[in-house]
């Protein structure tokens, strides 16, 4: 990749179309690798996930936890709730985006186990013919 390739990923990776493109490759192995190889590919990603999954799960619990915070701020100080109102509104519609970005990664980690496994069942099927 050139450095104008990679500007495009100056603000991020587009995880969904990440994860698609992925699972086109593997699938319809758009690479012509060997299953043994596709797989390792597949696991090798399929970690990067599980990681991004994690680190977002960590997120979410902060996220929450200030949340939580925050609404006791606003039932224990009456001083200001128009501002503590605010704020709190503000981190449930953050919390609400973390929830559906983790569900988003927690779900596809399940169905790329059942890929890796449909790739395992291909090499042993290889292996025995």
């Amino acid at each position: 990749m050139d450095e104008k390739e990679l500007k495009k990923y100056n603000f991020g990776v587009n995880m969904r179309k990440w994860v698609k493109d992925h699972e086109n490759y593997v699938l319809h192995n758009k690479g012509n690798l060997s299953i043994k190889e596709l797989r390792a590919w597949h696991e090798r990603k399929l970690a990067y996930l599980q990681h991004e999954r994690l680190i977002h799960l960590i997120v979410t619990l902060l996220t929450a936890m200030a949340v939580i915070f925050a609404i006791g701020v606003f039932i224990f100080f009456p001083e200001g709730r128009e501002y503590t109102a605010l704020f709190v509104l503000g981190l449930m519609i953050l919390l609400a985006f973390y929830f559906r970005h983790y569900f988003f990664l927690e779900n596809t980690v399940q169905k790329w186990y059942m890929i890796d496994e449909e790739l395992h069942n291909r090499e042993m099927k290889a292996e025995n013919s």
